[in-house]
């Protein structure tokens, strides 16, 4: 890495890992809209298995955001910084990492679309099965 520049592997590992990232949490989008339906018809043994699948889902999310943070601490501060200002959209990559950056902010907007979706679905059902005791009722009290 000279400068601002990264190095290409650097730019494609964030891509794999951003990529399984996004694969994880679409996939948590299909299994929260399977639980709801499935809660719908009051079945509960597909319910708990559609948990227990979620969860899953939910870990492999971890793992990805552990390794985007290894990456990130195996970098000089500098560098570090311009990576994630970079992804974040508060610098402008060099040209030769302008392809990397905007594959990986289009899967964040993705991500971010597709997390608002499954958190107003979860609210519906969190609220369904636990009424005022709901995590989402007390938090807005």
């Amino acid at each position: 890495m000279i400068g601002g520049h990264m190095d290409e592997a650097y730019w494609m590992e964030f891509l794999k890992q951003y990529q399984k990232k996004y694969g994880y949490i679409a996939e948590i989008q299909r299994i929260t809209k399977e639980l709801g339906d499935a809660l719908g018809r009051n079945d509960k043994v597909a319910a708990q298995l559609l948990l227990g699948m979620r969860s899953d889902e939910m870990a492999g999310v971890d793992l990805c955001e552990k390794n985007i943070g290894m990456l990130l601490e195996n970098m000089e501060q500098a560098q570090r910084k311009y990576a994630v200002d970079c992804m974040e959209g508060r610098a402008e990559p060099e040209e030769a990492e302008k392809v990397w950056v905007s594959k990986i902010r289009d899967l964040q907007t993705k991500m971010k679309s597709i997390l608002q979706d499954t958190i107003s679905r979860d609210k519906v059902i969190n609220q369904r099965l636990a009424g005022d005791k709901s995590f989402y009722v007390s938090r807005a009290k």
